[in-house]
């Protein structure tokens, strides 16, 4: 499934649980978007983890991300691959993982196809 803005009202965020299990070690983080409009464009896709505790409350770190596509670009369905994980392996009792991507565009071939995960876990911790 496609996800695409169809009205404009600034820029918006598309966000998921990407479902990890703890202790899982991740190894390469995909995303496969679609930017056909030269007045539109895909940023800020990436794997981020957000810290449960009240203290570091709206604190987060960035584990993969990829490149934007640009405003005047045009690239089409593209593939964007990040494989240099910071903070690697999975910690669900200290934070809370998600998938994003900012579509810049009302236009329907501005848009999400989908975002792939790769982990490995041990037989001990899975």
């Amino acid at each position: 499934m496609e996800i695409y803005r169809n009205s404009y009202s600034g820029d918006a965020y598309f966000v998921c649980n990407p479902g990890l299990p703890n202790k899982a070690v991740v190894s390469r983080v995909r995303f496969t978007i679609q930017d056909a409009d030269s007045d539109g464009a895909v940023r800020d896709c990436a794997l981020v983890r957000t810290y449960l505790s009240a203290a570091y409350a709206g604190y987060y770190d960035v584990l993969a991300s990829v490149a934007d596509t640009g405003i005047v670009q045009t690239p089409g369905i593209i593939r964007k691959v990040d494989s240099s994980i910071a903070y690697p392996t999975v910690d669900n009792v200290s934070f809370a993982y998600f998938l994003q991507c900012r579509l810049v565009s009302k236009n329907p071939t501005v848009g999400i196809y989908g975002a792939n995960v790769t982990y490995s876990i041990s037989s001990a911790n899975g």
